[in-house]
């Protein structure tokens, strides 16, 4: 995660472009959209997905936000590290 500003937009980097492809799909079917940040905004093979959190979110919002997440942790990055891709 980067937020180094005091902006109401918080970063959490993912890698690759397909993966930040496939990211953003599953934000999709939990009803989030995002706004994905590739190569050349950012350096290749650091793509990110971009949250605007503000005070008009709910805590249902940011729960399935995180809910989101986890299931892009599932999804992408885990096969990776169990040599599943």
């Amino acid at each position: 995660m980067i937020n180094d500003n005091d902006f109401p937009i918080v970063c959490v980097v993912v890698g690759k472009t397909q993966d930040v492809i496939e990211a953003c799909k599953i934000l999709w079917e939990y009803g989030i959209l995002i706004t994905p940040a590739l190569y050349p905004i950012v350096p290749k093979d650091k793509g990110l997905l971009r949250f605007s959190i503000t005070a008009a979110n709910t805590e249902e919002e940011i729960d399935r936000s995180l809910a989101a997440l986890a299931a892009v942790r599932t999804r992408v990055w885990e096969p990776e590290y169990a040599g599943q891709r």
